[in-house]
């Protein structure tokens, strides 16, 4: 069974998109309540910024931390 180290590596590796696969994703946040559309962003050097673009992935509103702020995800699973 993988320790939180490793554990909190694979979710790093997960949210950092270190690759260029993602170079083309749009992501979308989703209000759920009006299930309207909030917000937008795509990637740039590493790092998810807004945009006006379509997206065309589509994700709940609060996922929005876990794109934006992936440190904030490895000091939550720290202190679980």
């Amino acid at each position: 069974m993988p320790n939180k180290t490793e554990r909190l590596k694979a979710i790093q590796d997960r949210i950092l998109f270190s690759g260029n696969n993602y170079q083309e994703t749009i992501i979308g946040f989703v209000c759920p309540i009006t299930k309207g559309l909030t917000s937008s962003y795509h990637l740039v050097k590493g790092k998810w910024t807004a945009t006006a673009k379509i997206p065309n992935v589509f994700f709940a509103e609060i996922l929005k931390p876990m794109f934006l702020n992936p440190p904030l995800i490895e000091k939550i699973c720290i202190m679980r």
